[in-house]
């Protein structure tokens, strides 16, 4: 474990500290029966990351079954969680402890413990309601799939398996920084990849691609994990778009952006990682994200990406009218708390002006 950086006895307190509330939360829900999978990082501890002070993390994020979700935050409301802000980021926060005062199961929401635990609870992969209708992610399957792992609380619980990990990672940096290869999910992917490769299943993770709309996504990254950490899958990924269309020529000419714009510091990352001998003891160190150089991308430039990364353009119009124009139980599932159309405008109007 490396504790001689200052940032590396601060990961491991942090870790400590949840290491311990999480323990007495995951055993509440076994108690109760009430199923659930621990996504990302925390699931990758120690499984990926032997030293936790190599993976920093800032909530921590759980996958339950919506028809449990009252019982689940019933739970974690005796624990002493408490939803502190109601309604997605972006959105104007409801007064300080109110309720919602509806029958509405958010995608994601996040509880909180005096301690400093925060859970990002989920009831669905996808937690941007408006993007779903692109993603036809299949949760039964996810469940499953779901496969058990020896927790570093001690406890034997649930997570995603290697292939659908895989998929969520790649989602995960759709709804982020795709581009930006210090994003911790590049991380994450090498490690995840230099383990699981020889055992996961590369036809049935294409035809979840195919199947969920991913095939774009999966292109791009595959692309910049060989481009900037050397690391290569055992099948071909192609774009679902062709060479010829707007899309394709979209995403090519960021990419190529992206390429001019970091190539300095990526050359320097590829020497070190080529250098390692052991991916469980110095290569995470070596592999830990530095601050990029570069400013995170402008939120309209983020969207006009990540419309041009779905595999099939005849639904951007439905996207884009649902942005615009959403029904009332859809401003409710975006903002998680009803809101009025205009109330709708202001909030993402707000948004692109910030950016």
């Amino acid at each position: 474990m490396q504790t001689s950086n200052p940032s590396n006895l601060q990961n491991i307190a942090h870790y400590l500290i949840y290491k311990n509330h999480l323990s007495f939360l995951f055993n509440k829900l076994k108690q109760n029966d009430l199923p659930f999978l621990v996504l990302k990082g925390w699931s990758f501890i120690p499984d990926l990351y032997p030293d936790p002070s190599l993976r920093p993390f800032s909530d921590i994020d759980i996958l339950i079954h919506p028809a449990d979700y009252h019982t689940v935050t019933t739970c974690m409301a005796e624990l002493g969680y408490s939803v502190r802000v109601l309604v997605r980021a972006g959105s104007k926060p409801a007064p300080s402890g109110s309720k919602p005062a509806h029958p509405h199961i958010p995608l994601e929401i996040t509880f909180s413990h005096p301690a400093g635990i925060h859970i990002d609870l989920h009831t669905h992969l996808l937690t941007l309601a408006w993007w779903q209708p692109a993603f036809p992610i299949d949760l039964d399957h996810i469940w499953h799939t779901a496969q058990p792992y020896p927790d570093s609380t001690g406890l034997q619980l649930q997570r995603l398996s290697p292939e659908v990990t895989f998929l969520h990672l790649c989602l995960h940096l759709w709804n982020h920084e795709p581009l930006n290869p210090r994003f911790h999910s590049y991380i994450d992917l090498v490690l995840l990849l230099r383990k699981y490769t020889p055992s996961m299943h590369w036809d049935h993770i294409l035809h979840l691609a195919d199947q969920w709309g991913m095939q774009n996504i999966l292109s791009i990254v595959t692309q910049i994990l060989h481009r900037d950490y050397h690391t290569t899958l055992p099948i071909q990924i192609n774009p679902k778009s062709p060479p010829t269309s707007l899309q394709y020529k979209y995403i090519h000419s960021q990419f190529s952006q992206s390429l001019k714009s970091q190539s300095s510091i990526l050359n320097t990352q590829s020497s070190i990682l080529n250098t390692q001998s052991s991916i469980l003891n110095t290569q995470t160190s070596n592999l830990k994200p530095q601050p990029s150089i570069l400013n995170p991308p402008p939120w309209l430039s983020s969207f006009l990406l990540r419309l041009a990364l779905i595999d099939t353009p005849t639904i951007l119009p439905k996207l884009l009218w649902n942005a615009l124009f959403p029904s009332a139980s859809l401003r409710t599932a975006i903002h998680n708390q009803p809101r009025t159309l205009l109330q709708h405008w202001g909030t993402y109007t707000h948004r692109l002006l910030k950016s």
